[in-house]
């Protein structure tokens, strides 16, 4: 009898291991299964949201295709509203300083009239100036207007204020001007600024003459022992770089303004039948607040283009100095 005992208890015990070997098997095939579940789901470009990629078939492959205005309009309205600005100042701090190594940040040339005139790279108020005060400020102001059309002001306007609806409509809102962005980068990038460069200073450098003003870009040919040619060509190519990418987010910032007011004019056009006391309450102030950001903007733009044509005036007038010129003209 105790042998039987013995038996059926060394039978229960294994039956008891083989059940506790089960659970921690199944156990362990849940806990494997479960991070893969639970592990979020990542997007390579997060300018389709999870409810369009959900409705669209196409959308692992729309996502992976490369958009210049997706990108772009990411620039002013993801991250910190300082990242663009605080950039844009810091690219032309640092031509300032590369200009102080070099010496042509306060250089004085004698033109063929015996006028001893005044042509430093820090003198020049359309690359300091402009690109430390007036581009940061209008980048502000434009990621200002962005920001609130996009999280604020749209959703007040639309009948449904959904937020991934909203944005679905602005995507394709911005998308829809997709030929607009790639034109104005060819034409910034390519022309304004490789053709620009090669024509107003690679060529005058390397050949020693020009028909175009003297400047800090040419200060080789008339002051060779102020700064070498190759110093003052690879100086140049940078500053050119910087300033043609520069006034290509300054045209991108013109698009997403005309972005959001054709998208006002759009949603204020749809909504007519909406005579709701509190809706058009809503619409005067949305717009009254986008249209005050669009003056801000234009003022800032007209200043850019003032500042930019100031400094071609200046080098072909008779003032010693930008300021000293400016100053006797008024």
């Amino acid at each position: 009898a105790t042998s039987e005992w013995q038996m059926e208890l060394s039978a229960a015990q294994s039956r008891l291991a083989a059940k506790r070997r089960e659970r921690k098997s199944a156990a362990s095939d849940v806990a494997v299964a479960v991070p893969d579940m639970a592990r979020p789901t990542t997007f390579e470009d997060d300018s389709y949201p999870p409810a369009e990629l959900a409705r669209n078939p196409d959308a692992k492959r729309l996502r992976r295709r490369f958009s210049l205005a997706r990108r772009s309009e990411a620039l002013f309205s993801r991250g910190s509203p300082l990242n663009l600005p605080a950039s844009v100042f810091a690219g032309a701090a640092a031509l300032g300083f590369l200009s102080y190594m070099t010496g042509i940040h306060d250089a004085t040339y004698v033109r063929a009239d015996g006028l001893a005139k005044q042509v430093g790279f820090l003198w020049a108020p359309n690359w300091t100036f402009l690109f430390m005060v007036l581009l940061p400020l209008f980048f502000a102001f434009v990621t200002e207007l962005l920001v609130f059309w996009k999280n604020d002001g749209r959703l007040k306007l639309v009948a449904e204020a959904d937020q991934a609806k909203s944005d679905d409509a602005w995507a394709h809102n911005v998308e829809a001007s997709s030929y607009s962005y790639w034109a104005v980068f060819l034409i910034c990038v390519v022309f304004a600024g490789l053709f620009q460069w090669i024509g107003v200073c690679l060529l005058p450098l390397m050949k020693g003459g020009g028909n175009y003003a003297t400047d800090w870009g040419k200060l080789a040919i008339v002051r060779p022992e102020l700064i070498s040619v190759p110093e003052e060509i690879v100086f140049t190519g940078l500053a050119y770089l910087y300033m043609c990418l520069c006034f290509y987010l300054f045209f991108v910032g013109l698009i997403l303004l005309y972005t959001i007011v054709h998208d006002l004019w759009t949603i204020g056009g749809a909504s007519e039948n909406r005579p709701e006391a509190d809706y058009q309450r809503e619409v005067n102030e949305v717009g009254l607040r986008v249209m005050c950001g669009i003056f801000r903007c234009t003022v800032l733009g007209v200043l850019i283009a003032i500042c930019m044509k100031a400094q071609s005036a200046y080098l072909t007038s008779r003032g010693e100095n930008v300021v000293a010129w400016l100053v006797g003209d008024m």
